[in-house]
């Protein structure tokens, strides 16, 4: 079997979610699967993942991203694939030259329905997703919620295309953890900070907490200028840190960290949970979206917008022994359940499945 993988998220991301979703993919499906060749097509590259894979050539203007389309429009114009998966939503060779796929079945993946939900002025990102979702001949989502999700917002979507195949924890086999300078007392905070990520509920809920705990945000750039402003006028401006951490430094930073507090109101999966479960790390959600669902009763929950209810939930995970090791336990446990290994070969069987409906236009 023949897969082709596009440049989309390679070009957009030096390191992410979605970049280290088709990385686990293609390492852990060209490894446990024999007879699979996955190409992986990408003339500008910055993605750190796939640097052994996809050479590292950062685009310097714009327009450069038209150079990945051209390769691509190439590649499946003159070699054929059995299965395409693009990377992202918005596969310009396909959405305007849609004869690519005369021999190939189109899978995608539905990461989640945020833009629909929370983001609706993206008119044309949204567009070009919908378009994607309803050529596709497969749809893998990463979650029940995301599935449902789905469903309810694109009715016609037949269910049989939908298939749910939960993420793994890409710091499973991480070796080692590599110190790096971190406060005696620390939460940890993953991810980007704006909007829906609903970050600010933390900062709220700092403010509330008389122990001297900092706040280690790993990723989502540096602090802006009005995030420092936010912080100063909060009086905790000493107490908050940004920190980009390779993965053996992460793997430390959880280690360490007195918890995770994931506060976004809405995920597809959320893949700091089980990075933080691995990493014996006790975990505070929202409980909003997929979280019940990913970590079920090995997290602490507090209603997504209600800043005094996570720093009641802090505070007692700090003075709470008992409970921060019955919930370390309670990660171990749970975090078995999910592996890259088994997403992969679910994702190899899907593809089989979707190749033997035979013609599209009766799938």
């Amino acid at each position: 079997m023949k897969i082709f993988y596009d440049y989309q998220i390679l070009f957009s991301q030096e390191r992410g979610g979605i970049s280290r979703y088709f990385y686990e993919l293609y390492k852990n499906i060209t490894k446990e699967i024999p007879n699979v060749k996955i190409k992986v097509v990408a003339y500008f590259s910055k993605n750190m993942y796939f640097k052994n894979v996809v050479r590292i050539r950062k685009p310097q203007k714009i327009g450069m991203w038209f150079i990945n389309e051209l390769v691509c429009f190439e590649h499946l114009f003159f070699h054929k694939y059995d299965i395409i998966h693009p990377t992202d939503y918005c596969p310009t060779y396909l959405l305007r030259f849609s004869f690519l796929l005369k021999k190939a079945k189109l899978i995608i993946t539905v990461h989640d329905m945020t833009h629909e939900i929370l983001i609706k002025d993206e008119v044309s990102f949204i567009n070009k997703k919908k378009k994607l979702i309803h050529m596709a001949d497969g749809i893998i989502v990463v979650s029940e919620n995301t599935k449902n999700d789905l469903i309810r917002i694109y009715p016609e979507v037949l269910e049989k295309k939908i298939k749910v195949i939960y993420h793994g924890n890409s710091l499973e086999k991480v070796n080692m953890a590599t110190p790096f300078e971190i406060p005696q007392s620390y939460i940890l905070y993953v991810g980007h900070r704006l909007g829906y990520k609903n970050f600010n509920c933390l900062v709220d809920a700092i403010v509330n907490i008389q122990e001297n705990v900092s706040v280690i945000c790993v990723g989502g750039g540096n602090f802006t200028q009005d995030e420092y402003d936010l912080f100063a006028r909060k009086g905790i401006h000493k107490r908050m840190i940004q920190k980009s951490l390779s993965d053996n430094e992460l793997l430390y930073a959880y280690n360490n960290a007195k918890c995770l507090v994931f506060p976004s109101l809405y995920e597809g999966f959320g893949m700091p949970i089980l990075e933080a479960f691995g990493a014996g790390c006790p975990v505070i959600l929202s409980n909003k979206s997929c979280f019940p669902e990913i970590a079920g009763k090995a997290a602490l929950y507090f209603e997504g917008n209600n800043s005094l209810e996570l720093a009641n939930k802090i505070e007692l995970l700090l003075s709470d022994e008992m409970l921060r090791e019955e919930l370390i336990q309670l990660g171990k446990q749970r975090v078995q359940k999910f592996s890259w290994k088994k997403a992969a070969i679910q994702t190899q069987c899907f593809y089989n499945e979707v190749l033997s409906e035979g013609n599209k236009n009766d799938y």
